[in-house]
């Protein structure tokens, strides 16, 4: 006979009656974070909440994210609760699924077969990316954002990714598929595809077209090159776009 290991469930955060879980998706959908925090605070670092229907367990602290992070995808795969939150419908399945196992080859269990010394790449493109801030003032969150995602651009994809104007447009684009992300959650899905998820959709392929026209002849990180090389089909480009906007 073999043991049965009983674990207990998290606890949960109560629905209101009559109207269940739609009243947590309300709160939600005002403030995220507030809304978060203050059921942390009172349940813990990880507690189950119903957000229109929909059944989720939040963790919430560190040390209790740390073996979630770590688990294999055979025991706590992602990707599910991904597509229902929209994201892939905005990003693209390709971005959501493809790219994901691509990253998780060439970041994990390939990295030294193309990783001359990626350490030295990221010290070189985040000195860089802090070179090219102003000088004077600036917006402490907005200049970190600013440098990490140039900072990603070059090291892990190309040069040509680290041009101003399509980061602002993508800084931009972000700010957007968050918002999406949590009006998406307090929405029924037959709802939040064609009002919320699809305008994000349109915004995302007019990126990755610009995407795949600044790569264009251009030099690729080693990274990016042995992604593409990697692909189903190494010379479509619309694919790779669309991984690099997931990426980034």
């Amino acid at each position: 006979m073999r043991a049965v290991r009983h674990i207990a469930e998290p606890p949960r955060v109560p629905a209101a009656p009559l109207i269940g879980g739609l009243a947590g998706a309300l709160a939600y959908r005002r403030d995220p974070p507030a809304f978060l925090r203050r059921w942390r605070a009172r349940l813990g670092p990880v507690f189950t909440l119903s957000l229109a229907g929909v059944e989720m367990t939040v963790v919430a602290g560190p040390a209790e994210a740390e073996p979630v992070l770590r688990a294999p995808d055979t025991r706590l795969g992602a990707r599910a609760a991904q597509a229902r939150f929209g994201f892939e419908r905005t990003l693209g399945p390709i971005a959501l699924h493809v790219g994901t196992d691509l990253h998780q080859t060439l970041l994990v269990r390939e990295r030294r077969r193309w990783d001359g010394d990626l350490e030295a790449r990221l010290r070189d493109a985040v000195a860089r990316a802090l070179d090219a801030e102003p000088s004077g003032e600036v917006e402490l969150f907005a200049a970190l954002r600013r440098v990490a995602l140039r900072a990603t651009a070059r090291a892990f994809g190309s040069d040509a990714l680290a041009a101003e104007p399509f980061l602002a447009r993508f800084a931009a684009f972000q700010d957007v598929l968050e918002e999406a992300t949590a009006r998406g959650a307090a929405l029924p899905g037959f709802v939040a595809r064609p009002l919320v998820y699809e305008p994000v959709h349109r915004r995302g392929r007019a990126l990755v077209r610009e995407v795949v026209g600044l790569l264009r002849g251009a030099s690729l990180a080693p990274y990016l090159a042995a992604l593409r090389a990697r692909l189903p089909d190494p010379g479509d480009d619309d694919a790779l776009g669309e991984i690099v906007l997931g990426l980034l």
